[in-house]
């Protein structure tokens, strides 16, 4: 009697139930702004980017890792300062940097700038103000480990950048101080999360149980039936599930492919 495998059906996640969004969202935000991210500091970033009004996958948000084995860290980025300056209503925008050339030992990578000067606007009772900020490469450079490789990539932007931020907090100091301001998590969200964690480990179990049977049946001919014939399907969220079926299904299309050239060399067709 050939055993019924039952396919995984993709059920909604803890957190997904927690927080109100849909997996592909939770999953989509992961992989654009927090792809070194655990469930619960995953729990956490969401909890920040809801509580403060910003969007990772509009890249104003992200969380970065920088060191393996290490604690990640929440960073917003321009854009979500930018975003988060026009929620009052009064942003105005700003000019474009302006460039200092020094020679510096060692020397900014790609002949880049030794200072970056922005200047932004704010209206305050119909007048339009500003503030001006600047970044020195000396001050900002942050050495040759990975926290430094964007500035060694683009060293004009990153200096512009900085300026341009020290500039909106001069500008919106109550606004832009709070987004160094911690956000605590809930305890549904902390504990949604730790149980998909806890699932995500026993899907992974579940799921090589399940494709090791479904392999011995497809290639090995193994058709008994043990205990009811219904392997339990593991609860995942569906990316996963789909990718572990492709990948079987990859297996199968190469084994039939292989089949075929077989046959047709023993016909002398190739």
């Amino acid at each position: 009697m050939t055993q019924a495998l039952v396919r995984p059906q993709p059920q909604a996640s803890r957190l997904a139930l927690a927080t109100g969004m849909p997996d592909d969202r939770i999953e989509l935000i992961r992989q654009i702004a927090a792809p070194s991210a655990d469930r619960l500091e995953l729990a956490n970033f969401l909890a920040y980017a809801v509580a403060r009004g910003l969007d990772p996958l509009a890249k104003q948000v992200y969380f970065i890792r920088y060191v393996a084995g290490k604690p990640g860290s929440i960073v917003v980025g321009i854009d979500g300062e930018r975003a988060t300056a026009d929620s009052t209503g009064e942003y105005a925008g700003s000019d474009p940097p302006e460039y200092e050339y020094e020679k510096l030992e060692p020397a900014v990578p790609k002949g880049g700038p030794s200072l970056a000067r922005v200047t932004a606007w704010r209206i305050v009772q119909g007048q339009k103000v500003s503030a001006t900020g600047e970044a020195r490469w000396a001050e900002e450079y942050p050495g040759d480990g990975e926290k430094g490789a964007q500035y060694r990539k683009r060293p004009w932007n990153q200096l512009a950048v900085r300026a341009e931020s020290r500039a909106l907090r001069k500008l919106f100091p109550r606004q832009m101080g709070a987004l160094t301001a911690p956000v605590a998590v809930s305890q549904e969200w902390r504990e949604a999360a730790l149980v998909d964690e806890g699932q995500r480990e026993q899907f992974d179990r579940e799921m090589v149980a399940y494709n090791s049977r479904r392999y011995a049946q497809i290639f090995l001919g193994d058709d008994e039936d043990e205990g009811d014939g219904v392997v339990p399907p593991p609860v995942a969220p569906a990316s996963d599930i789909e990718q572990a079926d492709d990948d079987m299904e990859e297996r199968i299309r190469e084994s039939e492919q292989r089949e075929v050239e077989r046959q047709r060399k023993q016909e002398g067709l190739i």
